[in-house]
């Protein structure tokens, strides 16, 4: 499966990085931690799916972009 960044994920949906943390620390968005540093790797389609949960409008071709 394709991941995106924090940072890549809130291109896609039109927020911050932030934002998308603190999604995922409220278990509201799956994901993953990697490393000591907990870089957060999200799969394209949990985003996909948050994001018509929530409101959030998709950028298709820039997940894909970005997930290369």
């Amino acid at each position: 499966m394709p991941e995106l960044s924090s940072e890549g994920a809130a291109q896609v949906i039109g927020t911050s990085s932030l934002t998308i943390r603190r999604y995922v620390d409220r278990e509201m968005l799956p994901a993953r931690k990697q490393g000591i540093r907990g870089i957060i790797r999200i799969e394209t389609d949990d985003l996909k799916s948050f994001a018509e949960e929530y409101g959030f409008r998709f950028n298709d071709q820039l997940a894909a972009d970005l997930s290369k």
